[in-house]
């Protein structure tokens, strides 16, 4: 028997007493207020008070949503109010959530596209639904696909943009590491996703060419849609600032009601006015209180703990997806998502090896060198040392100096310590400089300096010892130095 076509069904002033010092005063914090604030306007502004509606609006989609679950839930009233709140409950609450959202990109600075393609998505959504309840919903038999598949379908492209640009604007400075992560959860929750949800539809799609792509176009864009949350979660952590605490949970439950219905209707097992059909307009109306909520600022963080947990749960489930395809085989789409999760783990793996691998060189150049004047300090002389007297060579003897400088703490004392720092570098300088070619100089703290080199006759390390004295002789202060000689 041929199986129902997968269609959607609509259960689915300013005060004038102020002085003008006080006004010129105040200026600039309206200024700086602004500059902080992508959502607040100046009080008295004209924003400010055209922003009542906005808070009606709210109200109304709150109480018309707790209304429709009361509905759904309880029956209180009658068929005929019933049928009304399942045919324009959600398309209300969806326009509604639009105009939130147009309005907020109207008023932000700094994220006016993408809060004008949530709006956009959200607007087409409404749209299809309001389509469907106008003209398709009394119809016998409803045309599939229809110009309400054709609306819902095109809500994907502007919110994938949209949920990229929030993500983007929160995440500014997070490393290719964190997003290789987000890249992770995302192919991992998108497989596990599409074992489920495509995987139904697919072994129940019949018809037409263009109905079977709009068949599976629904799972596939929710799949996309649920992997960018989870990307989203990843980099911004679970406990997000702002407008995503709001906008991550309300796209988590959008994908999740759309996905059941998808099943259901591919099962044949939907009926009009379920639980199900609650999702959507709590999904809107979660994305109204994004838009209406006013958000200081934009912070842009990453949580240390989501970022590793998230990966890590997303790749063990990519990887159960391809162990569970051996006994029970998955679509392709799946495979290829739980494949692509496992290839990007091992690209961040790569990564992270090697970025290991360059903190730790850094870490050991960093304990071995005085980070005052760059020379090598006693840590690094230690291990020269070492290297040098299992290797002794009778014919060049081994030549050890040690210098300190007198007058130098009288020299702090009077030009300060600055000044005491920037003697030390110059001086430094001086006896790397000297010391090129011949051997290595080093700081061994404070106002000691120190020479490791090989000569070959005794005579020769006396004159190269006087040289690194001068060196270190470049103001009227008095130097000593003090020379040993090993050879073995």
């Amino acid at each position: 028997m041929r199986p129902e076509p997968i269609s959607r069904q609509n259960g689915r002033k300013c005060d004038s007493s102020g002085s003008e010092a006080l006004i010129d005063a105040a200026e600039p914090r309206l200024l700086a207020s602004a500059r902080d604030s992508s959502v607040r306007a100046p009080a008295g502004s004209k924003s400010t008070g055209s922003a009542a509606w906005t808070h009606w609006l709210i109200a109304v989609m709150a109480g018309t949503v707790l209304l429709h679950g009361v509905d759904i839930l309880f029956h209180p009233v009658t068929p005929t109010v019933s049928e009304l709140f399942r045919k324009f409950a959600t398309p209300a609450v969806f326009i509604s959530a639009a105009a939130l959202c147009l309005r907020r990109g109207r008023v932000s600075r700094d994220e006016r596209s993408a809060w004008w393609l949530l709006g956009l998505a959200l607007g087409l959504w409404g749209t299809a639904s309001a389509y469907y309840s106008l003209v398709l919903w009394n119809l016998e038999v409803v045309p599939y696909p229809s110009v309400a598949d054709g609306f819902w379908l095109a809500f994907y492209p502007p919110a994938f943009a949209a949920i990229y640009l929030l993500m983007r604007k929160r995440a500014a400075s997070v490393g290719r590491g964190v997003w290789l992560d987000a890249l992770v959860g995302g192919l991992g929750v998108g497989g596990a996703a599409a074992a489920g949800a495509f995987g139904s539809v697919l072994a129940n799609t019949t018809g037409t060419a263009l109905a079977t792509a709009t068949n599976l176009a629904y799972p596939l864009g929710d799949v996309g849609l649920l992997a960018m949350v989870v990307a989203a979660i990843t980099v911004t952590g679970w406990r997000a600032s702002g407008a995503w605490r709001w906008i991550a949970p309300a796209l988590a439950i959008f994908v999740v009601a759309d996905s059941i219905y998808l099943i259901q209707v591919a099962e044949g097992a939907y009926t009009t006015g379920g639980i199900v059909d609650l999702g959507w307009p709590m999904a809107a109306l979660l994305v109204g209180l994004a838009a209406w909520r006013p958000e200081a600022q934009l912070r842009s963080s990453v949580r240390a703990g989501t970022a590793s947990v998230v990966p890590a749960v997303c790749g063990f489930a990519a990887l159960t997806l391809l162990l569970v395809n051996h006994i029970v085989p998955l679509n392709p789409l799946a495979l290829g998502l739980a494949t692509a999760s496992i290839l990007v783990i091992l690209v961040r793996l790569y990564l992270t090896v090697q970025a290991n691998a360059r903190m730790l060189s850094h870490s050991r150049i960093e304990a071995s060198t005085d980070a005052l004047t760059g020379l090598g300090n006693r840590r690094q002389l230690a291990a020269d040392l070492a290297a040098q007297l299992d290797n002794l060579d009778p014919a060049r003897p081994l030549m050890l100096a040690i210098f300190d400088l007198d007058g130098f703490k009288q020299y702090n004392d009077t030009f300060g310590h600055l000044a005491g720092d920037q003697l030390l570098a110059r001086l430094g300088a001086r006896l790397s400089q000297l010391m090129a070619g011949r051997g290595t100089a080093y700081r061994m703290g404070g106002d000691e300096f120190c020479a490791l080199w090989n000569e070959s006759d005794s005579g020769r390390a006396s004159t190269t010892t006087l040289e690194a004295v001068a060196a270190l002789s470049a103001t009227s202060a008095r130097r000593r130095g003090r020379t040993s000689n090993r050879t073995g």
